[in-house]
């Protein structure tokens, strides 16, 4: 081991060991068991795989150091430039290929990256600008009306705010979905620099290649940290400009508030734009008889340019009638052309874009790509003013993108809105880098629709998963419904990490929540929380399952469901009661079939006396084995128990399941077929009597009243009606 150590670093030319981490004065050249002083061969051996675990580590584990942000400063950036600049030329040209060239792509990345620095900055001071701008703004300096060109002037300047907010948003998901890759690279490259280092740890073989490996699985992490931390600084850059272009929009919006009903078309103002587009037809006409009015596509640009112009002398004449009528048929006439206008620019856009070398699929066009680009050019300029008319008319115009392509944006504009940001912590090279991901409404939401979609799928799941395993021998209800509710919990922790995965929204997103959690589970959730902790204990330790007979705080029935935070008693009148599963635990239980179902039933019988007593018993016990839900063992008893006032108390003790039948449904056959058999045999049963005995030896008083319906008849003492003696 020893001389593969030797063997593998024999090469090490000067400024290896201090681009790998290791001090200037390692000795690579000498036996690296017996240099650390090793004598015997068990500790050599030892004493080489601890130096090829200090070798790997070294070139992954420098000195901790927390940037916290300090990461993406230029001074930082500008650093790790100079130390990857400084390690190229340490390799040799027998070197490592791979390796040069991931320590050139590192180079190549901290430039961009001090670029992007840059843009960011600059963003950041037109957006400080554009709001400052945006703030001062107090209105025209000019007092109304407002010539209608300043009017379009500030349309169109609102449509390619538009246009350009449309590009930064779109701009700013594809850098988002790009951090967001290279944070899997990221992942990807730690847990594979993690892999090499125990498979360098625990080898006893050669290990040049693995160590190799790591040293560029080490480069590879330092690449996506930077391109992170780039692309982070990118982004934020972005968000900076599109702010900047949110307030330009705004101020334009409130510089159309302001003057849209403040304007003016006038006959001068009519006459200078005719006055430039007959200036540009005289021209067009002359370059169309210089070329002797020969077939070429530099002319059928010119005959193409010749119809805009009259199109657009159409165009303006009409919309300054339209302008200064108040006749609304002419209005509505004049509406009808601009809409036909528009249909015919809308048409020739489209076929100047296809003409374009970019939208063929040769790549070539017939006609010269700078004239037909300012062609073009000009007809989109046109196909706005077309719309900004037809939306002076109470049209539909076309300000900016269509109507549903603006649906279609705000839509976007409110999916890719930002919640909140998360920082996510990555160590590379023992560095704590820092950088933020955002939790969007879209995100959010999808990550609702796969939780609700998976919650009902995994209930149906799991329910057919108890069913299946009630179906099998040895397996209770109650067992089945816990591996059922567990597996449903174990099933929905995993999507819920899955889809937090797939959302790219990270598990320190609801970090903030544990404070909140801990302070609700220690006061507003304690009972919640007993009877859960509660409901765990009555299914593992299983005092009561489904089906056994229970009383408790005088509630009598049977179990039928155990939950985690209530059981279900079903009384014998088939009345449920949900009772909470702390009130199982802390109240006094009576479980009458906690370890089997048997349970024994009394039935007192009163006879009277002079009765047959041994007969009587008989009869009792015969009844006994002929009810078939009797069973044999225990084996039933009669007693005598007691000799009462009026009667004879004869005992009936039998067994029965519990299951099988209810107590109270046994005991009336019983008496039924009791009193049955006592019939046949001629017993009475008892019931309350009492002997009067009278005193003869003194007279018997009666007493004689005559019937009155007069009230007090016989209130004075005159009137007391004499008393007989009876001897």
């Amino acid at each position: 081991m020893a001389q593969l150590l030797n063997d593998s670093n024999t090469n090490t030319k000067p400024g290896m060991e201090a681009r790998r981490g290791l001090p200037p004065d390692f000795p690579m050249k000498k036996s690296t068991a017996s240099q650390f002083g090793f004598r015997s061969p068990i500790l050599r051996i030892a004493g080489s795989r601890v130096a090829i675990f200090l070798l790997a580590t070294a070139t992954w584990l420098p000195a901790q150091e927390d940037l916290d942000g300090s990461f993406a400063t230029k001074p930082a950036i500008e650093k790790r430039l100079d130390d990857v600049r400084g390690e190229i030329p340490a390799l040799t040209p027998t070197g490592d290929p791979q390796l040069a060239a991931l320590l050139q792509s590192l180079e190549a990345t901290c430039q961009t990256h001090l670029s992007a620095l840059t843009f960011a900055e600059n963003s950041s001071q037109q957006a400080a600008e554009a709001a400052e701008a945006l703030g001062s703004w107090s209105g025209f300096s000019k007092s109304p009306p407002y010539p209608l060109s300043m009017l379009d002037r500030i349309r169109n300047t609102l449509a390619d705010l538009d246009d350009a907010r449309l590009s930064e948003e779109a701009m700013v998901r594809i850098i988002g979905r790009a951090a967001d890759s290279a944070r899997d690279q990221l992942a990807d490259h730690q847990r594979t620099q993690r892999q090499l280092q125990d498979t360098i740890a625990g080898s006893s073989g050669k290990t040049s290649d693995a160590i190799r490996e790591l040293e560029r699985v080490r480069v590879s992490s330092r690449i996506a940290a930077e391109d992170i931390a780039r692309l982070d600084t990118r982004l934020r850059g972005e968000r900076s400009l599109l702010a900047a272009i949110e307030s330009k929009r705004q101020l334009a919006a409130k510089q159309f508030e302001a003057a849209a009903d403040k304007t003016t078309f006038t006959k001068q103002e009519l006459d200078e734009v005719l006055a430039r587009f007959n200036t540009s037809r005289r021209e067009a006409l002359s370059e169309r008889s210089g070329t002797g009015g020969e077939e070429s596509p530099d002319n059928t640009l010119l005959t193409w340019r010749l119809e805009f112009l009259e199109l657009e002398i159409e165009f303006w004449n009409l919309r300054y009638s339209s302008f200064r009528t108040q006749d609304k048929e002419l209005k509505s006439d004049a509406l009808v052309k601009f809409t036909g206008m528009k249909s015919r620019v809308d048409d020739w856009v489209e076929i100047g874009k296809l003409r374009l070398p970019q939208h063929n699929t040769q790549g070539i066009s017939e006609f010269d790509p700078t004239n037909l680009r300012a062609a073009l050019k000009s007809a989109l300029s046109f196909q706005r003013q077309l719309g900004f008319a037809i939306e002076d008319l109470g049209g539909r115009g076309k300000i900016g993108p269509a109507f549903l392509e603006r649906i279609k944006a705000r839509f976007a504009t409110l999916w890719n809105s930002e919640l909140y940001l998360v920082d996510q912590d990555s160590y590379i090279d023992g560095k704590k880098v820092t950088s933020s991901q955002a939790v969007t409404f879209g995100k959010v939401f999808r990550l609702a629709i796969i939780l609700t979609v998976g919650w009902f799928l995994l209930r149906f799941l799991s329910r057919r998963f108890a069913i299946m395993t009630e179906r099998k021998k040895r397996v209770l209800p109650a067992t089945s419904e816990l591996m059922g509710r567990c597996a449903f919990i174990l099933s929905f922790a995993i999507l819920l990490i899955y889809g937090m995965n797939e959302v790219r929204i990270p598990l320190t997103a609801f970090a903030f929540l544990g404070g909140a959690l801990a302070i609700g589970l220690g006061f507003g959730a304690q009972t919640l929380l007993k009877n859960f902790i509660s409901g765990i204990i009555l299914i593992f330790e299983k005092p009561i399952k489904i089906g056994d007979q229970v009383e408790v705080d005088g509630i009598r029935g049977s179990i039928r469901s155990v939950g985690l935070r209530s059981s279900v008693i079903q009384h014998y009148d088939g009345v449920d009661t949900l009772i909470p599963n702390s009130t199982l635990l802390e109240n006094k239980l009576t479980n009458w079939t906690y370890h089997d179902s048997t349970l024994r039933q009394e039935i007192k019988v009163g006879v009277a006396y002079g009765s047959p007593t041994r007969e009587v018993a008989n009869a009792l016990m015969a009844v006994a084995h002929e009810h078939g839900l009797v069973v044999d063992k225990p084996a039933p008893e009669v007693r005598l128990d007691d000799f009462g006032d009026n009667a004879l108390i004869f005992t009936l003790l039998v067994w029965h399941d519990a299951r099988k039948v209810p107590r109270a449904t046994l005991a009336s056959d019983l008496r039924f077929m009791i009193d049955k058999i006592f019939a046949e045999a001629g017993f009475v049963f008892a019931f309350p009597q009492r002997d009067i005995h009278f005193d003869s030896g003194a007279p018997l008083h009666v007493e004689l009243r005559r019937a009155s319906s007069r009230k007090n008849e016989f209130d004075s003492p005159s009137k007391v009606p004499h008393k007989a003696s009876i001897p």
